[in-house]
């Protein structure tokens, strides 16, 4: 599993598909493997493989620690 990756599970994350036209998907990433990304959105789920991911923008460090 990719640990990077890994370290975002139960985080509010967009994902940037590689394709001609930008194509974000946004919502929680329920789960990671080597080959996936499974984000919840809109209470379904988004199989996304990772050959298809440009980048993951997490939420900003330091989110939630006050």
């Amino acid at each position: 599993m990719n640990k990077t990756i890994e370290r975002l599970i139960g985080k509010d994350v967009t994902v940037t598909l590689c394709s001609t036209i930008v194509v974000p998907v946004k919502g929680k990433l329920i789960e990671c493997d080597d080959t996936f990304l499974v984000v919840e959105q809109n209470q379904s789920e988004v199989l996304i493989p990772l050959t298809s991911v440009l980048h993951v923008v997490g939420p900003p460090v330091g989110a939630g620690k006050r």
